[in-house]
This record gives C-alpha cells, sequence and structure tokens, in this order.
C-alpha cells in the first residue's frame, strides 16, 4: 500500500513546519523503513518518534487526566467514562500487574494507559493470566468485579447477551474472537 501524507508541525521558535513524505507499507518492518526520517520543508530532518508524540506521563485533575507526549504536548481528557478517560476499557487498577503491562498512572483510583489499545492489551492479558484463565467466565467476573462492587448477577446477564457465550464456559477454552468479545 503506497502513502503519501503532508506533517504539519510546531516546532517552538520556529513556526509551523510542514513537507511531503512518501514511502510504502506492506508490514511493520517496512513502515519502520519507510517512516523512520521525514523531511520537513525547512530541510532539517525530523525522526519519526518526534512528528508522531507518544503518550509520556499522565496526571488526575479533578474527574479530568491530562496526557503529557513526548512533544511537549497535553491533552485533557474530560467527560465521558472513568474507562474512557483512562484508556482503560477493563477499569483496572493500578498494580504491578497493570504497571508491568504499560499502566502509566493512576486517576480516580484506577490505571491510566497512554493508549486504548494497550489497556485493552492488559485486560486480555489478565484474562489470560494463572489468575483468571481457568475460571469459567462467571467465575471470573466474580473476582474481577466482585459482588461488594458490582451487581455480578447483572454483569453475567450483560456479558451473556453481549457476547452470546455461555458464562459456565472457562476462559482457557475461549477462541480468539470468543476472547476479543469477552473484552469487549
Amino acid at each position: 500500500m503506497n502513502f503519501k501524507w503532508t506533517l504539519g508541525y510546531v516546532i517552538a521558535g520556529a513556526g509551523i513546519l510542514s513537507g511531503p513524505a512518501t514511502g510504502s507499507i506492506n508490514n511493520k518492518s517496512s513502515y519502520e523503513s519507510a517512516g523512520k526520517k521525514l523531511e520537513l520543508r525547512n530541510d532539517s530532518v525530523q525522526t519519526l518518534d518526534t512528528v508522531v508524540p507518544r503518550v509520556l506521563s499522565c496526571a488526575a485533575q479533578g474527574n479530568d487526566v491530562l496526557y503529557t507526549y513526548n512533544n511537549g504536548q497535553v491533552s485533557r481528557r474530560s467527560g465521558g467514562t472513568r474507562a474512557w478517560r483512562n484508556c482503560n476499557p477493563g477499569n483496572l487498577r493500578l498494580t504491578p500487574f497493570s504497571r508491568e503491562n504499560g499502566a502509566i498512572g493512576k486517576a480516580g483510583g484506577f490505571a491510566v494507559f497512554p493508549d486504548v489499545e494497550t489497556g485493552r492489551r492488559a485486560l486480555g492479558n489478565l484474562l489470560l493470566s494463572e489468575n483468571y484463565v481457568n475460571k469459567t467466565i462467571r467465575a471470573a467476573i466474580y473476582k474481577y468485579a466482585p459482588p461488594h462492587e458490582n451487581n455480578v448477577a447483572s454483569y453475567n446477564r450483560h456479558l451473556a447477551k453481549m457476547t452470546g457465550l455461555d458464562i459456565n464456559k472457562k476462559i482457557s477454552s475461549l477462541t480468539a474472537a470468543q476472547l476479543e468479545s469477552v473484552i469487549n
């Protein structure tokens, strides 16, 4: 797949710089080799890491979450659900496990991930961990969302309805697609 784009990038003191970049995408390595250096209009070269922002850290500010990027930008997630604001679709707590799986901080009592993909991957890794993989979906829900904090019966009904799965099925027996539906 060939691509062409024009980048607009603000560098302190230099104004807006932009320029075309071309290459081809067939797989990750060709993307990395095509995109490692991007030429900017002022004849300087920026590495992909500085042009495509990455989240470095986060901070809770009331109910909002502020994300700080490697280029100095700060974005705010406000409104929506805690899971959305924290890029944490599973509402995982900040624990050594969530840190090992990419959590960068905490807001509202829950882990904050740099992006939704990292949060989803952490939830999947949790379900496939030794603490969950040999449990039924029902038992996993009971452990994951205990009755002193959640309406477990409602959670069970909702998950069964949304996934079409028998909640008495073991997590270890789920196909990749079925596990994905549970994560969703």
